[in-house]
């Protein structure tokens, strides 16, 4: 599996809660599919952008999240 992330979603979610989740979201019978686990993690995020560093409340850094699983043979 390769991640690809921008730093506004790690700087909100630990690297390694990102990494598992995903991970998880690719074991069969798993409840959430790669690209939900994806939606949360940036939603979660997103949340914790709600306080604003500069102190207008309007600040929140870009979110991206890129996911691929590997077929190694």
């Amino acid at each position: 599996m390769v991640l690809a992330m921008s730093d506004g979603l790690v700087d909100r979610v630990p690297l390694i809660e990102v990494a598992s989740y995903v991970a998880l979201s690719f074991v069969p019978g798993s409840r959430v599919t790669p690209l939900e686990a994806a939606e949360q993690l940036v939603l979660k995020s997103s949340e914790g952008w709600t306080m604003d560093p500069f102190g207008d409340g309007q600040y929140r850094d870009d979110i991206s999240l890129g996911v691929q699983r590997l077929y190694i043979s």
